[in-house]
């Protein structure tokens, strides 16, 4: 029986694999923040694991922190 990705992992390497999203911007969930979130450019990623969303200058940020991913017009391409 073969373990299944689950379902952000999945969609988060298909946006920022697929290559049609290379504008976009991730909005994960910062408590630092007033707003309670921030956003991360897609081109930002060096990799997404089983667990997480590797920045290329090293910073992990855990897939449950992720809420969606907005094109550069600022619609939602996908949410949780």
């Amino acid at each position: 029986m073969s373990k299944k990705r689950g379902i952000i992992e999945e969609q988060l390497r298909r946006i920022i694999y697929g290559g049609k999203c290379s504008n976009c911007t991730i909005l994960v969930i910062d408590r630092r923040k007033t707003s309670g979130y921030r956003e991360i450019p897609v081109n930002a990623v060096s990799r997404v694991s089983q667990s997480y969303l590797i920045l290329k200058d090293g910073t992990l940020i855990p897939l449950h922190r992720v809420l969606g991913v907005k094109d550069e017009n600022g619609n939602i391409v996908w949410k949780r």
